[in-house]
């Protein structure tokens, strides 16, 4: 129980007072989300904590199978959407 309640503290923080939205917490979106840094090679790439879980989403078999099946199932209603 009590596990459950620091949890539910925790998300509830999250929520209802994001620290992504501050001035000093800026640096969230800037590290979890996608961007483009320049590489050893003077090239520019794009990484991103956000951009690394999501390449390794959709290229796992089981999940291709389950997107293409949806988009299939249903062709004219938004479950055909990947989110």
């Amino acid at each position: 129980a009590q596990d459950f309640s620091n949890l539910i503290a925790v998300y509830l923080d999250a929520v209802f007072r994001p620290l992504c939205v501050t001035k000093e917490g800026s640096w969230i979106l800037r590290q979890e989300g996608w961007r483009i840094e320049e590489n050893d090679n003077a090239t520019l790439e794009l990484t991103g904590v956000v951009l690394s879980e999501m390449k390794g989403a959709y290229s796992d078999p089981d999940e291709l199978i389950h997107r293409y099946a949806q988009k299939n199932l249903f062709p004219s209603n938004s479950y055909r959407f990947d989110s």
